[in-house]
């Protein structure tokens, strides 16, 4: 989740929208389709079609274009992976999740009402410490050239996690990638 335009990029709220970004690119797929309110990428892995979405909505309205694209593909919800901003986990981690509330994740309320359901599967990542102050200011502010560069240094993995959920499932991926620090289980 994320909001469309420059003016966002690089800020906490729009973490998701950048790592997306970046499978899109890592894996070459090319132009993105103008489809469901949103920019689409779909591709193949193995046998499963992969769409990649990102809602033109902005972050509060995003359960709108989810839902048209879920409709359209005939989409089960176990099959649906949300990437999202998190302030309750420190920067640069990252969790899997099942279900759940919503935290008063705006763009979270929007996907569970549009949905009809909680339970769908979150990668929440990190961008906390949770400020004292304005929740809206520190989410829609730039992050530091050095706070930029630490959640780009975990995107590597962060991308190697997403792979690994769109063939094994959450269970599988919450025990393998969940974690204080996220180090790869071998």
């Amino acid at each position: 989740m994320g909001n469309p335009g420059k003016e966002y990029d690089k800020t906490p709220h729009n973490v998701g929208f950048s790592l997306l970004q970046q499978y899109v690119a890592e894996k070459s797929l090319g132009k993105a389709k103008s489809k469901w309110r949103s920019l689409a990428w779909d591709h193949w892995v193995g046998d499963v079609k992969i769409i990649v979405l990102l809602p033109q909505t902005y972050m509060n309205l995003s359960g709108e274009a989810l839902r048209l694209c879920v409709k359209d593909n005939d989409i089960e919800i176990e099959n649906i992976l949300v990437v999202h901003d998190d302030i309750d986990l420190n920067l640069s981690n990252f969790k899997f999740k099942s279900g759940g509330g919503e935290a008063g994740h705006k763009g979270l309320k929007s996907i569970t009402a549009s949905l009809s359901t909680q339970c769908y599967t979150r990668m929440r990542v990190g961008i906390g410490p949770r400020p004292i102050n304005n929740l809206s200011d520190f989410v829609l502010k730039r992050f530091s050239n050095e706070d930029n560069d630490v959640i780009l240094s975990r995107f590597p993995l962060m991308l190697e996690s997403i792979d690994f959920w769109c063939g094994r499932g959450t269970v599988e991926t919450m025990n393998r990638f969940n974690g204080t620090d996220n180090k790869k289980i071998e």
